[in-house]
């Protein structure tokens, strides 16, 4: 199975996790927790929000995703 570490994304990337936490719920009050959601496995990532890590990180969605064991 594969699934996006985030914590790996953002490590490899150099991106700041607050301003990537806006870009992926940008209609949410509190974007970095629900960052933090995602990144202890609490919720997942939609198609949109895969897209726009994607856009903002310049990976390609393929090299988002790591195989899980």
């Amino acid at each position: 199975m594969k699934k996006i570490d985030l914590k790996e994304v953002i490590e490899a990337t150099g991106v700041d996790s607050l301003d990537l936490a806006r870009v992926l719920f940008p209609s949410n009050k509190y974007p970095q927790v629900a960052l933090e959601r995602v990144m202890r496995g609490e919720s997942e990532l939609n198609a949109t929000q895969i897209y726009n890590l994607s856009d903002h990180t310049g990976l390609e969605i393929n090299d988002l995703f790591t195989e899980v064991k």
